[in-house]
């Protein structure tokens, strides 16, 4: 995945009281957590020179108080697992994970019983969002007229922050963790929701 970065946040070591699942950077992860308990998360690690082979996923739950939440992970197939808080990140258990795609040959078996992911920067994100055109063209407001230089492509995957108009302020996390922050355009984006026929088994 490839954006112009347009502004730097430094990132540092955070710890997240184990009760709770926050949004933010996780190693190979980031996750939003709404204010209704919703948690939306994207997991995507690569190997080897050209970044191939990729595992890459998403996952929803709703979360609870006692920090381990149900989750339905997603890529080619569905798969049901679990996220849980640490003292300073989560661990992310999906049974059968290994089927995702990719996954077999980037994280192995260890996805079945459970990795541990540590975070890097906590984040203000309310939800996912994936880019649905070639460029998605970034602005500085939601103004038409504050186009940026900068853009993300389809299929990236951004931080939703907030919305307003017929704009959303998203934050994009390249592979070296630097932060893209700009407003898009509602209509270039898609908000990362459980799939339609996996809703029963939540």
């Amino acid at each position: 995945m490839k954006a112009f970065c347009v502004l730097l946040v430094g990132l540092s070591s955070f710890s997240v009281m184990a009760s709770d699942i926050s949004s933010g950077i996780y190693d190979s992860l980031i996750l939003a957590k709404n204010k209704n308990g919703d948690i939306s998360g994207y997991y995507q690690e690569s190997i080897g020179r050209d970044k191939d082979p990729t595992c890459s996923f998403y996952f929803y739950g709703h979360g609870n108080n006692d920090g381990d939440t149900r989750i339905i992970s997603w890529s080619s197939e569905q798969k049901m697992g679990s996220i849980k808080s640490t003292d300073n990140g989560v661990v992310l258990k999906i049974p059968g994970g290994t089927e995702h795609d990719g996954c077999i040959n980037v994280i192995g078996p260890q996805i079945n019983t459970g990795i541990s992911l540590k975070i890097i920067q906590p984040m203000n994100w309310q939800s996912l969002a994936t880019a649905k055109k070639e460029k998605v063209y970034i602005y500085t407001s939601p103004n038409i007229n504050s186009k940026k230089k900068g853009w993300i492509i389809q299929q990236d995957v951004a931080g939703v922050v907030a919305s307003q108009g017929d704009f959303t302020n998203i934050q994009y996390v390249s592979d070296n963790k630097k932060i893209t922050d700009g407003w898009v355009l509602n209509d270039d984006i898609e908000t990362v929701t459980l799939p339609s026929d996996a809703e029963k088994k939540q």
